[in-house]
């Protein structure tokens, strides 16, 4: 029985770790790595709407998501997960405004034991740092568009962009 368990544990470990990777190249660097199970978002050649669905299996010259099987070479753009980074930065210093006012007018009322008044010089510096990053929260979703130099190709184990996990 323990032989048994020891062949099936290593046969299945063997199994996961031929799975292949569709890689994102931006020039000759690694941009992101898709692999079994990633949600994946991507809009096709000559058509507008968005296909999406789960990897689940990733071939050669296709893949399988969890809603349909799409071809490689008839993917236009890739939707990479996360937010766009100028819009992450957007919400940081939209809150580094909006949190000196309330520090502030905090220190204001509870430390000093004084009233809400507007300090014009924290006011001027909180509306400034405010309406700076407001713009910034409007970037969209970060789509990779697949031309040129962005390349989107499936690896296996034997490349040298395979990762290990």
């Amino acid at each position: 029985m323990k032989i048994f368990c020891l062949l099936f544990f290593t046969l299945l470990d063997i199994a996961a770790f031929a799975q292949r990777q569709l890689v994102l190249f931006s020039g000759d660097n690694v941009a992101y790595r898709f692999k079994t199970g990633d949600n994946f978002r991507t809009k096709l050649i000559g058509q507008k709407i968005e296909h999406w669905g789960f990897l689940v299996e990733i071939n050669e010259f296709s893949v399988i998501t969890s809603q349909d099987t799409i071809e490689l070479k008839k993917i236009r753009k890739v939707l990479l997960p996360g937010s766009h980074p100028i819009k992450s930065l957007g919400k940081k210093i939209v809150t580094a405004g909006v949190g000196l006012f309330v520090i502030d007018q905090f220190n204001n009322v509870v430390i000093q034991h004084g009233t809400a008044n507007l300090n014009r010089g924290v006011t001027t510096a909180s509306i400034i740092i405010t309406s700076v990053g407001l713009p910034m929260l409007f970037f969209r979703k970060n789509w990779k568009k697949v031309s040129g130099r962005v390349k989107l190709r499936s690896v296996d184990r034997d490349s040298m962009f395979y990762m290990v996990e």
